[in-house]
């Protein structure tokens, strides 16, 4: 993956090659949006990805649960609950690691705190489901 920080001559000469660019941003990116970058720069993500579970979740991948756990620090946020509600409201963070257009858009595991189910304001994964995830990787990792 290649990061090119405002450099929208970079990108439409890869779209003029034929290429399409890993992930395009607003101007709006900031901190968290580089961190993350610099995460998947640096192999950290790859590491993650190595970690072993206890158990398979079925519907969210483990792997995306688990890049998505690992930016939590990075955010402003003392509880992971409010951490995750804010990660979640960041469209293009979220395509950076990993999940698709439609699970953000629709959500991914038909968890939702409104009674009469998906709304809205919906995010696109319960914190619980992280919080599980988190509970999954054993204390040797």
């Amino acid at each position: 993956m290649e990061w090119y920080r405002n450099d929208k001559a970079a990108v439409a000469e890869a779209l003029s090659r034929g290429e399409r660019p890993d992930l395009a941003t607003t101007m709006a990116s900031g901190p968290l949006d580089e961190l993350v970058a610099l995460h998947e720069e640096l192999g950290i993500f790859a590491l993650v990805e190595e970690l072993e579970v206890q158990r398979a979740r079925a519907g969210v991948a483990d792997e995306l649960l688990l890049r998505t756990l690992a930016t939590l620090p990075f955010v402003e946020q003392a509880s992971l609950s409010g951490a995750s509600e804010t990660l979640f409201r960041e469209p293009a963070v979220l395509l950076q690691l990993g999940w698709a257009p439609v699970q953000i858009r629709q959500g991914s595991n038909g968890r939702h705190r409104h009674p009469e189910g998906r709304q809205e304001e919906s995010l696109p994964c319960h914190p619980d489901t992280l919080r599980d995830a988190l509970r999954r990787v054993g204390e040797s990792a």
